[in-house]
């Protein structure tokens, strides 16, 4: 435990985070970071107040960079190397609850800022989220739920596609994800990658037929979406589909 806390207490001052193109860096980040969530405080799930969640951000200090960025470390060649720890962790349903809480505290402190996370994600969501293409694979080749929704109605697809991942985006279509399906708010994949100015995703989404004009529950299409947030490219591709 000593020993993954002094790693990343070294990795948090950013010395090591910009190494991103040396791979045996990577994989031992990714490595440490795995290892200090799977430490047994983490084990009862997540926080139910915004007191219990700053307490123990407070006591844990590593925690947050851990939770935010160990499968930026593990994408790629670590994937391969440390493939039965990734995967260990995706199993341990409560640690990864206490860590899919953490990646999505808001930044404004407001009541109840901790409590905006959906629940019930699961392994194969949080890897297609962070563009694991090997990890995303070998779970599905497992049995994972590709279909399975979490608490806010969203799928593995609609994760990795928010956060633009083409080349998962590709497998999880490919191995028949559902490019219609929509959220709790009635969004698309293809709404979440507009929205968030993903091109090559959204040009891939519309190319396995997602739906241009389908309408969340506010009445919003990927192109308003696009619009709203400027991103000007997807605007254009959006505009310019056949």
């Amino acid at each position: 435990m000593r020993y993954a806390q002094e790693t990343l207490r070294y990795i948090d001052k950013g010395v090591l985070y910009d190494m991103r193109n040396v791979p045996e860096a990577q994989t031992e980040i990714a490595r440490t970071c795995l290892t200090y969530l799977l430490f047994d405080i983490f084990a009862e799930g997540y926080c139910s107040s915004d007191k219990h969640m700053e307490t123990r951000l407070q006591e844990n200090p590593l925690l947050r960079y851990a939770a935010l960025h160990w499968g930026d470390h593990a994408r790629g060649e670590p994937e391969q190397i440390i493939q039965e720890l990734i995967l260990k962790f995706l199993e341990e349903k409560s640690k990864l609850s206490c860590t899919v809480q953490v990646i999505c505290i808001r930044k404004y402190q407001y009541g109840g800022y901790t409590q905006g996370f959906p629940r019930n994600v699961t392994g194969l969501q949080v890897a297609a989220s962070f563009g694991l293409e090997k990890i995303t694979s070998m779970l599905l080749e497992k049995g994972a739920d590709i279909t399975a929704k979490d608490g806010d109605r969203l799928t593995a697809l609609h994760w990795t596609a928010k956060n633009g991942h083409e080349a998962v985006v590709r497998l999880l279509v490919e191995k028949g994800a559902d490019v219609a399906a929509k959220d709790g708010n009635g969004r698309t994949a293809l709404h979440w990658a507009a929205g968030n100015g993903h091109e090559v995703v959204v040009r891939l989404l519309v190319e396995k037929g997602a739906d241009v004009a389908a309408k969340s529950k506010g009445g919003w299409t990927a192109l308003q979406l696009a619009a709203e947030n400027r991103h000007e490219a997807v605007v254009r591709l959006l505009i310019l589909k056949p």
